[in-house]
């Protein structure tokens, strides 16, 4: 039984799937890997077939590369998204100093007298309705 050697395939020799694949390694898939690698997945199907070896590599990488700028994408979303969910703490401490100051002034409307009728009408607002 004699087996023969099992190649790399040729395509992988490319000097622009080399260039794609050090992309992608380095986080950087978006920045022409998606398109070098497009190239290459068309000409290796017109050259070997869409089911070949050196297709199949290429459609690896290809896939490769809009998962990781997809991700990274992602990534870019969520840390934009953060910096808007740190701007809700400060909505959120004014409108804690805004209770804050309706509670002194209810409080303060409660010590006075003659202004009983204006600290009775807050706690009332305060009430849920029936």
């Amino acid at each position: 039984m004699s087996s023969s050697p099992v190649s790399a395939p040729t395509v992988v020799t490319d000097p622009r799937y080399r260039a794609a694949r050090k992309l992608i390694s380095t986080g950087r898939a978006a920045d022409g890997a998606i398109e070098m690698l497009a190239t290459l997945v068309e000409e290796a199907v017109q050259k070997y077939g869409e089911d070949s070896a050196d297709a199949a590599a290429v459609y690896y990488e290809y896939g490769n590369a809009l998962f990781r700028a997809a991700e990274r994408r992602r990534m870019e979303e969520e840390d934009i998204m953060g910096k808007e969910d740190e701007q809700k703490p400060d909505d959120a401490k004014v409108a804690a100093a805004m209770a804050a100051e309706k509670r002194a002034a209810t409080s303060e409307a409660k010590k006075a007298p003659g202004k009983q009728d204006t600290a009775e009408k807050v706690d009332e607002d305060r009430k849920p309705a029936a």
